[in-house]
């Protein structure tokens, strides 16, 4: 299932896998909504883009992938979970205020 997402990138990780280029970072998605009173909503997303043009810290993006839940037994003896979206398409946005 493909999702859209748009929002400003927070850290960046990058990391060289062979020969591929895999960035890991944190994408801020805010949304307005109105139950009576105007709000916003803000949400963090674990992103992983592969071979794909270079995000940086504060950059604004829209990427389209799918998300990929992903368990692990950490050491303490938990199983951990968590869900990361996978990119198939980014594009970077001008940061200048119009």
């Amino acid at each position: 299932m493909k999702e859209e997402l748009t929002g400003r990138v927070g850290c960046v990780k990058t990391h060289k896998i062979g020969d591929d280029i895999v960035q890991n970072f944190a994408l801020c998605v805010e949304k307005i909504y109105n139950d009576g009173l105007p709000r916003l909503s803000t949400e963090w997303h674990n992103i992983a883009a592969r071979n794909l043009e270079r995000v940086k810290s504060g950059d604004n993006v829209t990427i389209i992938g799918s998300p990929r839940k992903t368990k692990y037994i950490h050491r303490d003896g938990y199983t951990r979970e968590f869900t990361e979206f996978m990119v198939e398409r980014l594009t970077i946005h001008s940061n200048e205020i119009q």
